[in-house]
This record gives C-alpha cells, structure tokens and sequence, in this order.
C-alpha cells in the first residue's frame, strides 16, 4: 500500500507535469534563465517562442537572451531590464528583438523573479509577446494622425493666407472708396470741401438750425484780380497762392462753420447757429484782415484782396442753392461796387455793402 508521503510526490509530478504542459502549450514565448550560472543563460524555452524568433531550443540554451537584440543594444528599456535582474524583481517593458532571419519584431517582455524554499533566487521567468502588429497598428494611426495634423495645419495656413489676402483687398477697397469718396466731394488742390459737399452741409445745417429758430450764413470769397498771378507768375504760383489763401480761411474760420473751396479763385464759408447778420459780418471783417498781410510767392511779396457776398437763411425751409444764390448775388454787388469789401443780401433785413 503507498505511503503518505508518495502519494504526496505523485500528486507534485502530476502538478509539475501539468505546468510544464501549460507553459509548453502557452502562445506566449516562454523563457527561464538560471540566474546561478555565469551570464545567466537560458535552461528552457517553450514552443511558441522558437516559432516567435526562428531559434530551436538547441540554438538558444546556454546563451543570453541578450542575442535578441543583434546589434541593436541602445534600448533606453534595456537598462531597466538590467536593473530588474539585478535586484531581483518584477519588470514590464517593450523591446525591439531580431528573429533569426534578421526581422525586427516587438517584444512586448515580462520578467519574474523565481526563488526557492529558502528565498534565493534561482531563476528568471520570460513571458514574450510578439506585439509587432499592435506597434505597426500604432504607429500607422500616429504616421495617420501625424499627416492629418499636417494637413490641417496646411489648409489652416491656407486659409490664413487667403483671409489675410482678402482683409488686404477689402482694406485696398476701403482705402480707395474712400479716396473716390473724398475726390467726389473735395477740392483736388485744396483738399477742402467741394461745392457739393458744401451744398449738402448747407441744406442739413439750415434744416436743424430751422427747427431750433436758428440761421445759417454762406460767405461766398472771389479773389480780386487773381487772373493778374497767373499770367505774371504762371499757373503753379496762382496754385500756391490759393494754398496759402486756403490755409488762412480755416485758420480764422477754425471751429465756427465749413470752409469750402469752388475751384478757381472762389472759396466759400458757412456759419452755423448765427442771431443776424452781424455775426456774418464780423468773420468777413478777419477775414478781410488776414487777407491784408503779404504772401511769398517765390520769394516776391504779393497781395491779395477778396469780393466776399454775405447771405442768410430765412425762417421757412429753402434750398441750398437759393441761399447761394443770393450771396452770389451779394458777391458781384460787393466787386461792382469797388471789390475788397463784402456786401449783405438779407431779406429780413436792409441789404449793406462795406465801404
């Protein structure tokens, strides 16, 4: 009859003989190294692993598993496999192996620590994976993500690029709607308001000063005997001179009103908010003295005088161009009557030329 203590030994070799079965049969690359022999060489490896590298048991057994990475030994994972064997641990990490025939797989590597009764540690335990098309996989969707990344980054630059054209289009259109704009409605060579722009103001300022009872006042300047400059200085003089003229109109007009220019010779003023004609009046006279002092024109002092025809708006709602038309009408009254003074057209009030 057998003992307690064989039926105890056949029931560890029947377990043994299970594990060994299990590890033969495993998919995984199974590997054990003796950790008491010199460089630790492999005792055993498993089925799978000699279809996983190409190797037969016979070629393997004896040698560092360290052949696995044939040249390739600059693996930042492989100092912590050489640390893990060294103090005897745990360690998970990715390795890129060769098989035989000079193939690169990757090798996903776990290694055991395995001790014996008394707690040495004896052995190695490798459990191999062949993760290569999980790696290819990954990489192919980071190569995929790497070119989507691109080519977003592509057509953002692209678009970028055509925003920035066509901000730079609408700001040129802008720009030049705006030049047409002040070429519509002001003078080429003063660059102060035209006729037009002059007639528009006109008729919104007498429109809101009606409401409150207020008036407005059109001052219309003909320089005397300007055609005189041209033809003794020519036409680039007579430009300067009407600059220089311009200039002094909107120094003493300033904040007042709208100082415009017709063309020619002929300037325009309009005052806003004024009680009578008086307040007319009194900006004709600084005009007319600031009109006094000389001009250098090319290095000759010149002067200038103007005919100025002074009109008011009335009480009820007219057009722009009957006002000017009386202060037109004003303007030759002041010339007929001697030129360098100004004359008043009033209709409530007693017209009045300046002596």
């Amino acid at each position: 009859m057998p003992s307690k203590g064989d039926g105890e030994r056949w029931r560890t070799e029947q377990e043994l003989r299970l594990l060994y079965r299990a590890v033969a049969a495993s998919s995984n690359g199974i590997t054990i190294s003796d950790t008491n022999l010199p460089d630790e060489p492999l005792i055993y490896v498993n089925r799978s692993f000699e279809l996983m590298t190409g190797y037969s048991s016979e070629e393997v057994l004896g040698r560092n598993c360290r052949f696995l990475q044939g040249t390739d030994g600059n693996q930042p994972a492989l100092l912590e496999v050489r640390a893990a064997l060294q103090e005897g641990r745990d360690c998970q990490v990715l390795l890129r192996n060769y098989r035989k025939d000079g193939t690169l797989f990757w090798n996903e590597l776990r290694l055991s620590p395995v001790h014996d009764e008394r707690g040495r540690l004896v052995n190695f335990v490798g459990v191999q994976n062949d993760v290569t098309d999980r790696k290819r996989a990954e990489e192919e969707l980071r190569r995929a993500h790497a070119e989507l990344d691109e080519r977003v980054r592509q057509r953002t630059a692209r678009l970028a690029e055509t925003n920035a054209r066509l901000e730079r289009e609408i700001a040129e259109r802008r720009e030049l709607e705006e030049q047409l704009a002040h070429q519509a409605f002001h003078d080429p060579l003063t660059g102060l308001p035209n006729r037009s722009l002059f007639l528009d103001r006109v008729e919104l300022s007498s429109t809101g000063f009606l409401e409150r009872g207020g008036k407005v006042a059109v001052l219309l300047l003909d320089l005397d005997n300007f055609k005189a400059v041209n033809d003794s200085l020519g036409y680039e003089a007579g430009d300067r001179m009407l600059l220089a003229v311009a200039e002094r109109l909107e120094n003493t007009v300033g904040s007042r009103g709208t100082t415009a220019h017709f063309g020619g010779d002929q300037f325009a003023v309009l005052l806003e908010d004024v009680a009578s004609a008086g307040d007319a009046v009194r900006v004709a006279h600084w005009i007319e003295e600031v009109l006094q002092s000389p001009f250098d024109i090319e290095g000759l002092e010149r002067h200038i005088t103007a005919s100025i025809g002074i009109a008011l708006s009335i009480s009820g709602w007219e057009a722009p161009e009957e006002i000017m038309r009386r202060a037109d009408a004003a303007m030759y009254r002041a010339k007929d009557t001697g030129k360098a003074r100004y004359a008043v057209f009033d209709p409530g009030a007693n017209e009045s030329t300046s002596p």
